[in-house]
């Protein structure tokens, strides 16, 4: 294993160590480095700061599930990440209430973002996507996740994305339906404005 990864690693082990019993905001970067025995100059050679620490386990984690790998669709993309949340619970329940300007939420959305971009121009072409679908379906995935993983009684990952499928499924019939029928949505949008 290279010096630098065991480095990491050995951070990380520390953080989640001290995060088992102590709130994230009072753990400093002082604290970590003494419980992995390693100096504050080594720390800030590998991370900006004890957010980018966390940053940097999830993105690890995020690479191990789904780095080639061979995915049938993004519903087993889905599942892979989901998988992984759930086995590190623990420390993913609490890494994602860390509050600030580099907490864990606004990266996933971040890491996410081009993976939803990717899938959707797939499906719609280039020409359809806007920012605003991507963001939406993003903020779709990970409000929905975030709910499920915070939950103390979570369901297993696999039911969890079945019921995800289940309910998109469910209300994507409904929108044909309407369509076929004639009822278009942003046709009585732009009716209502306009009035």
């Amino acid at each position: 294993m290279p010096y630098t990864l065991s480095t990491k690693l050995a951070f990380e082990k520390a953080l989640k160590k001290l995060m088992a019993d102590v709130p994230f905001e009072k753990i400093s970067v002082s604290d970590i480095c003494s419980e992995c025995g390693m100096s504050r100059k080594s720390f800030y050679y590998h991370f900006r700061d004890k957010y980018d620490l966390v940053n940097w386990i999830f993105d690890r984690d995020f690479s191990l599930a789904t780095e080639n790998k061979e995915f049938s669709g993004e519903w087993e993309f889905l599942l892979a990440i989901c998988r992984f949340l759930y086995e590190k619970r623990g420390f993913y329940r609490k890494a994602f209430r860390i509050k600030g300007q580099n907490s864990l939420v606004d990266h996933f959305k971040n890491v996410m973002f081009p993976v939803v971009k990717r899938h959707l121009i797939a499906v719609f072409g280039d020409e359809e996507v806007k920012d605003f679908h991507i963001n939406y379906v993003t903020d779709a995935n990970i409000v929905a996740i975030l709910r499920w993983i915070m939950d103390r009684e979570c369901i297993a990952p696999e039911e969890f994305v079945a019921l995800l499928y289940e309910g998109l499924a469910t209300i994507s019939r409904k929108i044909a339906m309407n369509f076929s029928a004639g009822q278009d949505g942003k046709a009585a949008v732009t009716e209502g404005k306009n009035k």
